[in-house]
């Protein structure tokens, strides 16, 4: 097996400078390059068994998701490996379900080097206080309107939310309704950016919203949420002509109910999913949703916890807080609301 000792030797550098290369830290590029070919070149692979020994680490991250079947988090996961890998750390995934009848302390410790929590729910509570406690690394991806107690990366889903309103009621729309989720038992003390985003932008255009315009699930948004919840939308709202969902699942199971009730999408009813998973593009029609960048916001959770190992600090240490910026991609399930004389 190829040494550390033989890949300096062979590029002329020192042992440490072969750590620099491959831990990500500051070498010039001209070394950098030549440290890289003689890796390459030598099929170097470090023994990260004996290096986690000396250096104390497990070289694992632990990544918790609300919902493992969501394909949104398999997105950022993506993000997440691509510069995990490249530091010679390994991910591990939990659904929140699974860690919530878990101990936060004992489920994490000596088990990984930092965790990512991403869009933390009901378990944020104690989990964060738990983490906080065991002075864990921790990163998250916030996507509430309270303020992120850790190192973050964030969207402004309530900005997106106004884009999806605003493109509704240029197409002529003023009946819309929504799909989301809330926590009944936090409805009053968490602030949804989406659900406060629609009422802003319903408001500014003059447009009333009554309680018959919203339809809650009782998950984080699934297909069967959303096609159980459309159905119930409909009942107690007939007149909307358009519709805006808290993300994509949801509107792919709200499009699959309507179009078997022969309610056709965007002919008769307006369609506005949230988060562009890969199959909006591809699905029947295809979604016109609010886009956000997810293999970009893996990228910066990944680098927001290597920060954190490499100074050894946790988040207690002064919080990062990133945004990535969104965009509304238009697609075929909204279009211009008929009038009655079509």
């Amino acid at each position: 097996m190829v040494t550390r000792k033989e890949v300096a030797l062979q590029a002329g550098v020192s042992e440490s400078t072969v750590t620099r290369v491959m831990n990500g830290g500051y070498v010039s590029p001209s070394v950098r390059e030549k440290v890289a070919k003689v890796i390459e070149e030598m099929n170097y692979r470090p023994n990260l068994f004996a290096q986690g020994l000396r250096t104390k680490r497990t070289y694992q991250i632990a990544c918790i998701v609300p919902s493992i079947d969501n394909p949104f988090y398999g997105e950022v996961m993506q993000g997440i490996e691509e510069v995990a890998i490249e530091h010679g750390y390994v991910l591990s995934m939990y659904s929140s379900r699974v860690v919530n009848k878990s101990p936060g302390r004992s489920f994490f410790s000596g088990r990984n080097d930092a965790v990512i929590l991403l869009s933390p729910g009901e378990s944020r509570g104690w989990l964060l206080r738990d983490l906080w406690e065991a002075h864990m690394p921790l990163a998250t991806f916030w996507d509430w309107e309270t303020e992120a107690p850790s190192p973050s990366v964030s969207v402004d889903l309530r900005i997106g939310m106004q884009a999806a309103v605003e493109h509704l009621v240029s197409l002529g729309h003023r009946d819309i309704g929504y799909i989301g989720y809330m926590n009944p038992a936090r409805a009053e003390t968490d602030r949804n950016p989406r659900l406060t985003g629609f009422k802003e932008s319903m408001a500014a255009h003059g447009l009333r919203t009554h309680p018959d315009q919203f339809q809650y699930t009782a998950d984080r948004g699934s297909l069967d949420a959303g096609y159980h919840g459309v159905e119930e939308l409909v009942g107690k709202f007939p007149g909307l002509s358009a519709i805006v969902t808290s993300n994509d699942l949801l509107a792919f199971g709200a499009i699959r109910w309507l179009e078997e009730h022969g309610i056709h999408v965007p002919e008769d009813i307006s369609v506005v999913g949230c988060d562009d998973i890969a199959y909006s593009a591809l699905s029947n029609p295809p979604l016109t949703t609010i886009a956000i960048p997810k293999r970009e916001v893996g990228n910066h959770l990944m680098n927001l916890v290597l920060s954190l190992i490499e100074s050894r600090k946790s988040h207690h240490d002064g919080s990062e807080h990133i945004q990535v910026p969104i965009e509304l991609v238009v697609r075929s399930s909204t279009a211009v609301k008929r009038t009655n004389t079509e």
